[in-house]
Order: structure tokens, then sequence, then C-alpha cells
């Protein structure tokens, strides 16, 4: 269990998680390399590369919202192969010190373009639970060391 403020100190660098990554997220491009981090400040940018049998490309954010508990992601662009299925607009860190734990919620906020809605919509939302919880398992892994 760590403390808010390593939890927070954590999130100044940004990985491409070491873990095995579940098999639903098996054939999304993967994460390979962090561009540029600028950590979690007002302001900061992050750029992600991404690669997969689509090709590579970056995942460019910005933070333009920042507090004490939370800090907000925006898509500046997107030319990673996930752009031809999905429009990410937003990541979300929020970091909560309870009475026995530390608390990292981590939210993802984005605009399926796969129809149909009834076969791709759940398949979306499953990855994207899954995606987010590497992002905080490695946040959390790494906090803890």
């Amino acid at each position: 269990v760590a403390p808010t403020d390593q939890v927070w100190d954590t999130m100044e660098t940004a990985t491409t998680p070491k873990v095995p990554l579940p098999a639903i997220l098996a054939a999304f491009p993967k994460p390979v390399d962090v561009a540029v981090d600028e950590g979690t400040r007002l302001g900061a940018r992050r750029e992600v590369a991404f690669s997969g049998r689509e090709g590579a490309g970056l995942l460019s954010l910005q933070v333009p919202e920042r507090n004490a508990d939370r800090a907000h992601f925006t898509v500046l662009s997107d030319t990673s192969p996930n752009a031809q299925w999905i429009s990410f607009r937003g990541l979300t860190y929020a970091v909560t010190e309870t009475p026995e734990a530390t608390q990292l919620t981590v939210s993802l906020d984005y605009d399926r373009d796969l129809s149909p809605a009834w076969f791709f919509g759940p398949m979306m939302r499953a990855a994207g639970y899954f995606a987010v919880r590497v992002l905080a398992g490695d946040v959390k892994a790494r906090a803890e060391r």
C-alpha cells in the first residue's frame, strides 16, 4: 500500500507495462515506447508509440486539468493503429486516500468507431476495461517497489 504522494510520483514517469496482457487485448496494437513524457503536471504532454499488424503511430496526450487528486489527459492527436477502430478522447487518473489504502482509479473516454454496436460495443468496453486495469496495475506495482 503506497501513500498518495508516492502514487503521484510514480505516475510522473509513464512506462510500457511489462506485464502479460489479457488475451482480449491480443488483437489490438500494443504500446511499445513512451516517446515524450512530461509527467502529470498541468500542461504536461505524453506521446505513446503503438505498434500492431496495421502499422505503427503515436497517441499524443496533454494534461489540461490537474488538481491534488486528479489528472486528466486529453488526446491531441492519434496516428496509432487504434485510431482505425476507436477515437480516444481522454484518460483520467484519480488518486484518493482511504483509511485502509490509497485508491487509484483510471478512466478511459472514447468513441467506438466500429459497427454493429451490438457486437463491437461489448468488445470495446471489455478491451477498455482490461487496458485500464493494465495501466493501473503497472502504477500499483511501480509505486509499491
